[in-house]
């Protein structure tokens, strides 16, 4: 069976331009703001803040201290990582659309995780508010995953929604095949 549309190592070059765009922007973050400096972008709604996240996606857990729980959120995250590179590596997508999820997801995993290993926090430094309400930081990596993550369910649900219509197709094929 031939394959249509982009090979895997065109995914892994997506993740790895996410990965390395993420460890930029997170690298001249560190290198031109001090931790917790604000810089006002669009007044009202968006600020650049830089700050060291212990915990997990959007600040979660941040505040924790404890030596073995922060132990613990390195191994889930690592152990995350492998997963996800697993369904990325040794699972067949035929969907371009669910390929292109994996890969962002895999590209933030990878951000996030080496973070991690290497410094023990993720810099986050993206801030968004409005008035009173406030979205936790965040990074590339994050936004990554969070459209990695909605992309595979867009493509979840679109196979819920419309799976007649590929048995109607293909019963078609068959039954053309047969004449």
């Amino acid at each position: 069976m031939t394959r249509t549309g982009p090979s895997r190592l065109a995914y892994l070059g997506l993740s790895l331009l996410i990965f390395a765009t993420d460890q930029l922007t997170k690298w001249i973050i560190a290198r031109h703001l001090t931790l917790y400096e604000s810089v006002q972008v669009i007044p009202g709604f968006f600020n650049l803040t830089y700050i060291h996240n212990r915990g997990v996606i959007f600040g979660l857990f941040s505040d924790i201290s404890n030596p073995f729980l922060q132990s613990l959120i390195l191994i889930l995250s690592m152990i995350s990582f492998i997963l996800i590179a697993i369904f990325f590596f040794f699972i067949r997508h035929e969907s371009v659309w669910a390929s292109i999820g994996f890969a962002f997801v895999l590209g933030g995993a990878l951000g996030n995780t080496w973070d991690r290993v290497t410094q023990g926090y993720v810099i986050d430094f993206l801030d968004f508010y409005y008035g009173p309400y406030h979205w936790p930081s965040f990074n590339i990596a994050d936004a990554a995953i969070s459209i990695g993550v909605g992309m595979l369910i867009l493509h979840m649900l679109g196979a819920q929604w419309h799976p007649s219509e590929h048995k109607a197709d293909s019963g078609m094929m068959e039954n053309q095949t047969e004449s």
